[in-house]
């Protein structure tokens, strides 16, 4: 499915090419096809979609078919000439629904699709699928961000880990139908995270996820419960950090929980991520990169049941939670 995505989407043909291409997900694929009122120079054969006579507009026309196959396996009701087209719009307005986006289907001309906007309150983000083959994802996204003035979300129908690395350094969104979808199948993979989230907390606030990604926290200290505005963190034995009269360690805090979980790493730079910080809070500056010290003063215990420093004198610390 992914791969005929990947090729075939936009092309035209009769239906019973579109059978071979699609082959057993010819059910799932064939309401995206749309017909283009043209006709085929050549029918082909339903049994092996070879080419079997040329078209001449003759009623009742129906000679043998070629030496592909024997005429009884061909059913020449169904071997017509009209042209068919995977329609790259009637697919964005379907993938558009299932990662819920304000629809925009637009097809461009640089081999890729507008799905839609990416919404984060009053922001809005275009999102595309590429096609084309690995080789060229990272090419097509850099000519749709040429004509864009804010960050993208890119999909691609085959995983590229090209591409991946580009748009993470970039700041871009990225992810691919064949890591979200079940196989042959449009249904989201269960237990799949969702990637808007990343793309989110790195173009918006990240008050925006707060809460959507508490489940990470069951990976590294089962029975961890964070309050989703992060005003306190109760631990299984029952300690409780109290951050409610605490907004600027409690900013940090959450700051620092949503950037590592996004990224898959416990460990951080202070000084790196003080700067991340005051660059997504310049009204409410984290001052001092003394964490423990300043940051902590007078609740050495409750950074300690946070953090672990990894190399205290170089400002390295992991996150415990």
């Amino acid at each position: 499915m992914f791969e005929c995505i990947d090729k075939d989407l936009g092309k035209s043909t009769t239906l019973n090419q579109w059978h071979h291409i699609f082959d057993s997900d010819y059910d799932l694929l064939s309401p995206y096809l749309r017909p283009t009122g043209d006709q085929s120079p050549v029918s082909f054969c339903p049994a092996y979609a070879q080419p079997t006579r040329q078209f001449d507009g003759s009623a009742g026309n129906e000679p043998e078919c070629s030496s592909c196959c024997c005429r009884e396996s061909c059913d020449f009701a169904q071997n017509t000439f009209g042209l068919w087209k995977f329609s790259p719009t009637r697919l964005a307005s379907r993938l558009g629904s299932v990662f819920r986006l304000t629809p925009e289907p637009e097809t461009l001309k640089d081999e890729s699709v507008r799905i839609g906007t990416v919404r984060s309150k009053a922001e809005g983000y275009p999102a595309f699928l590429l096609k084309g083959g690995s080789g060229d994802y990272v090419k097509t996204a850099q000519n749709v961000l040429q004509n864009q003035q804010c960050p993208c979300f890119f999909i691609t129908p085959m995983h590229c880990p090209e591409t991946d690395q580009w748009s993470a350094r970039y700041k871009m969104g990225y992810s691919s139908l064949e890591e979200q979808f079940e196989p042959h199948s449009f249904s989201l993979k269960r237990g799949c995270p969702d990637p808007l989230l990343k793309f989110k907390a790195l173009n918006h606030s990240p008050a925006d996820v707060a809460g959507a990604i508490t489940h990470l926290v069951e990976d590294v200290r089962p029975g961890v419960f964070i309050e989703h505005s992060f005003k306190y963190i109760k631990f299984p034995d029952g300690y409780r950090v109290n951050l409610v009269r605490a907004p600027i360690r409690r900013a940090v805090v959450r700051f620092i929980h949503q950037q590592l979980a996004h990224t898959g790493c416990r460990e951080f730079d202070v000084e790196v991520m003080r700067e991340s910080y005051n660059d997504a809070h310049p009204k409410h500056e984290w001052r001092s990169v003394r964490i423990r010290e300043d940051l902590f003063k007078r609740h050495p215990d409750d950074f300690d049941r946070l953090f672990d420093a990894v190399d205290k004198a170089n400002g390295r610390y992991f996150m415990l939670v």
